[in-house]
């Protein structure tokens, strides 16, 4: 069986090639993939700069990793899902996922209701990946700070509705997010423009080298925004150097890190010192997290539509990875259309 998959052949290029997916084998199942979400992070560093020194072309259907689909073949005695179920599945247990066809492990496929809208199963996989960095503390009772109103900031505030913090405060600086995020029912309790907090990482580094009588006027009023404004716990979401930087101010007592930045950023030790900072990170995932996001969604304790701001074919890649890159995009899904779906 043949099917089309997106291959990125350069710098911002990309290509669609119909590739061959193998029967299944032991163990495992073939899914037909009919939507995949768009990594805000990963895609935009992927196509614009490639991975990790591998040669051009990429892999067919790197860097795909969050998707959806039904379960088309299954081997005689693989177990997992039956042949035409609905299933979520990441980059566990076969190729990457901007492919028409894929083959899974079988035990590494969720199956989820009849019915389950595809684009929404796949937000999933970035729903378990926050669900494991919160399972890192105990958010119960808590006021949090989540910072950073894009899908991983919004899928985290809905997750920390369901298990139990008492406040939940969104820190954004982009005015479309921003708008978004109040608009929507599962957002957050409060919602704070984060750029009032400019200039006050600079200000808490230069207080802790020269004293507060240093401090200029604008200097102060930064440090007190972040002050008023400090939370019990953050969970920082951008992967932004700057966000991450004046995420450890405004945390209290605790701080989990969920975004990843490639780059390097500055910290300013005093006043971790000072609080006892704790901190954390996550960027793992298994299954048993992929599982455990499926029942929350199959309960209708999860609502993925509150991220998702477009859905667009495969084809039209480079223009969803463009959307986000700008930030008109809050969540991208790609579908194969069946007219796409090739010869298999």
């Amino acid at each position: 069986m043949k099917g089309p998959a997106i291959r990125i052949t350069g710098p911002e290029r990309y290509e669609i090639v119909e590739i061959e997916c193998p029967e299944p084998g032991p163990g495992e199942v073939a899914i037909e993939v009919a939507a995949t979400g768009v990594c805000n992070q990963h895609d935009d560093w992927v196509l614009a700069n490639g991975w990790r020194g591998r040669p051009y072309p990429l892999e067919a259907g790197f860097p795909g990793h969050e998707g959806a689909g039904i379960v088309s073949r299954s081997r005689a005695g693989a177990g997992g899902p039956p042949e035409g179920t609905v299933v979520a599945l990441s980059a566990i247990g076969g190729p990457p996922l901007y492919r028409r066809f894929v083959l899974r492990r079988a035990a590494d496929v969720v199956a989820l209701p009849p019915g389950t809208p595809p684009g929404h199963a796949a937000l999933l996989e970035l729903y378990a990946c926050v669900l494991r960095a919160l399972s890192k503390t105990d958010v119960r009772g808590r006021r949090v700070g989540v910072v950073g109103l894009g899908p991983a900031g919004l899928c985290c505030v809905q997750l920390l509705k369901v298990l139990g913090a008492s406040e939940i405060i969104g820190f954004e600086k982009c005015p479309a997010r921003l708008l978004h995020a109040a608009a929507s029912e599962r957002g957050p309790d409060r919602i704070v423009d984060s750029s009032v907090f400019e200039g006050a990482f600079e200000a808490a580094t230069r207080a802790a080298r020269d004293g507060t009588a240093a401090l200029s006027a604008a200097e102060r009023r930064a440090l007190e925004a972040v002050e008023a404004e400090s939370v019990d716990l953050a969970i920082e979401c951008t992967g932004d150097p700057a966000s991450s930087s004046t995420s450890s101010l405004l945390a209290r007592r605790e701080l989990v890190f969920f975004g990843f930045s490639r780059q390097n950023f500055a910290v300013c030790q005093m006043p971790w010192f000072e609080k006892e900072l704790t901190i954390r990170n996550s960027k793992r995932l298994e299954t048993a997290d992929l599982r455990r996001a499926a029942e929350l969604l199959s309960c209708g304790l999860l609502d993925p539509s509150a991220a998702i701001t477009h859905a667009l074919p495969f084809g039209e890649y480079g223009r969803a990875v463009g959307l986000i890159r700008r930030k008109e995009a809050v969540k991208v899904v790609l579908r194969w259309d069946r007219a796409d779906a090739g010869n298999g």
